[in-house]
């Protein structure tokens, strides 16, 4: 799909590391991808482009994502939705409130979907393919639909058999509860109206889950009270969902898509409100487990990970390295020397009146002068590569006994360790043209093991390279100073896109990533073992970028 036909997609967060974050998983699905940082901006951009899709944060200042999405489902939107061809816009709410209330207030204003932030990588492109490039997911499936009205139980039926899915209809929720006692293995989901003679819709979703225990199966109410408390009632009788009456084909298919998605993981796992009922317990017992798991493979982690940094590193001086011999002059000596070998008979004068002998003394200083240039980057590059590559010994030596910090601590200047790791990271550095930039170079002492706090300041400063890859003129400047409280620091700033106010402390913690391919594991790495040193390390974020920090006692 070409950038001219794409699918559009408007992002609508005030965060710019979430647009960023967002941005790049979406762009793999081939959509094109729209920004807005508020409300405002995003009914500005709505209104000037034709776009497929939105995904909406709630929490945004003068304008909430509640707002916006009930603008977007009010009727002058709608007209122009009609105008563009289009009879439904779906909205996806990435949200970190995971609460019932935001999630039913956000249905009422028109919500489609919600997806959490910290999702997994590749979870929200995945929802967004499900309403963009869906296919026909709901074929084969069988719905129970319960109304009592005639002419709405054959517009539903009509709309569900135009998705080749499989209907059987029920006049009351008595009868509906009927047919499930007994064909409950049929049923993918139910589809119920909630004022209806004999039995209600929320008595009948009540007995489902209750009386058949058919905790799992979807259940989407057909409703037209938008009461907010009797809303919540259906959800506590059990619902999944609910459309308030009248609605769109589009928007009902939409739901039922999700429904499906839904009845799918769930024929995997628990229900998704079983899990949130036992989270309490299933947090303690996934502490215990996590516990031990981390005693178990956290050195290997982190080994891997700090070994794979350096790794880098060697590949780029292995391409150096061939790249000098590929470039060599000795294949041209030889052949200076070829031409001596076929004159051996008569060399005085193949150096006396020959054109090629006259200037092949000439051509020999040269050329030697090249060779011994080459020579030298070649010693060098060798002479890095042994550094780097005994660097990696002693991580992998030092993360077997991270326990004993203490006794391989050794004294010395703080900056001299930063210029170990800028050398380690120099060729990722220059392979993405990071500028960096010296500020203050104290040269106080610290007590530390070297070899860990050389990989501490490698994952920074690599991390800092990762955030910069979208940066225009990107930079990276270092110092190390006193401060008035004893402690040396080493600070490193970049003028990236910052880390958000939410993530400043939760970047520090086993698991969590914000990289697609990420496993969490540098970072948490590196607080612990500043720690280790009775040490401190921070992030702060700026306007123009973010600045890491660690402190640590001065000597």
């Amino acid at each position: 799909m070409t950038a001219t036909n794409a699918m559009k997609v408007l992002i609508v967060d005030d965060e710019r590391v979430s647009r960023a974050m967002f941005k790049r998983e979406l762009q793999k699905g081939g959509y094109e991808i729209l920004e807005a940082s508020d409300g405002f901006q995003a009914l500005h951009l709505i209104h000037n482009h034709q776009i497929d899709l939105v995904t909406l944060d709630i929490d945004m200042p003068d304008m909430d994502g509640y707002q916006v999405c009930s603008w977007l489902r009010g009727e002058q939107f709608n007209r122009q939705i009609h105008e563009q061809e289009k009879n439904y816009l779906p909205i996806i709410f990435v949200t970190s409130d995971t609460s019932k209330e935001s999630r039913l207030k956000g249905f009422r204003a028109g919500a489609t979907d919600f997806v959490i932030k910290g999702f997994k990588p590749g979870e929200l492109l995945a929802t967004v393919n499900r309403f963009l490039k869906p296919g026909n997911v709901l074929e084969g499936l069988t719905a129970l639909l319960v109304d009592d009205s005639q002419l709405v139980r054959e517009l539903v039926s009509k709309m569900l058999l135009e998705q080749s899915m499989t209907v059987i209809p029920a006049v009351n929720g008595k009868e509906g509860f009927e047919i499930l006692e007994h064909e409950s293995h049929r049923v993918d989901m139910v589809i119920t109206d909630l004022e209806m003679p004999i039995m209600n819709g929320d008595i009948f979703c009540r007995k489902i889950r209750q009386d058949l225990n058919l905790k799992e199966l979807p259940v989407i109410f057909l409703t037209a009270v938008p009461d907010r408390r009797v809303l919540i009632d259906l959800f506590k009788a059990g619902a999944n969902d609910y459309l308030v009456k009248p609605f769109v084909k589009e928007e009902l298919i939409a739901r039922l898509r999700v429904m499906r998605e839904m009845w799918a993981n769930l024929k995997r796992e628990v229900s998704e409100r079983r899990q949130v009922e036992m989270r309490l317990k299933q947090q303690e017992q996934l502490a215990v487990a996590r516990e031990d798991a981390l005693k178990k493979g956290q050195a290997a982690n982190t080994v891997l990970h700090n070994v794979n940094n350096v790794l880098n590193s060697i590949s780029v001086s292995v391409a150096q390295l061939e790249s000098l011999l590929a470039g060599s002059r000795l294949p041209q000596l030889m052949l200076g020397l070829d031409l001596i070998h076929q004159n051996a008979a008569n060399l005085d004068t193949f150096f006396t009146e020959s054109p090629k002998g006259r200037r092949l003394p000439e051509y020999f200083h040269a050329a030697g002068e090249q060779v011994r240039d080459e020579r030298r980057q070649l010693v060098e590059e060798v002479e890095e590569l042994r550094k780097k590559l005994n660097l990696t010994r002693d991580v992998i030596i030092a993360q077997q006994n991270e326990s004993t910090l203490k006794q391989r601590a050794q004294v010395a200047p703080l900056v001299e360790l930063l210029d170990q790791a800028c050398a380690v990271v120099r060729p990722i550095l220059d392979e993405h043209e990071v500028d960096l930039r010296w500020g203050e170079r104290c040269t106080a002492k610290v007590a530390v093991d070297p070899v860990s706090l050389v990989h501490v300041m490698v994952n920074i400063l690599k991390n800092g390279v990762e955030a910069l890859q979208d940066t225009p003129a990107p930079q990276i400047t270092l110092s190390v100073t006193r401060t008035e409280n004893g402690m040396v620091q080493a600070a490193f700033a970049d003028n990236g896109p910052g880390v958000s106010k939410s993530q400043t402390e939760s970047i520090f913690e086993d698991g969590f990533t914000t990289k697609p391919e990420g496993h969490g594991v540098g970072l948490a790495y590196c607080r612990r073992t500043v720690t280790a040193a009775k040490g401190r390390l921070w992030v702060e974020s700026r306007e123009d970028g973010a600045t890491f920090r660690m402190a640590i006692p001065e000597t």
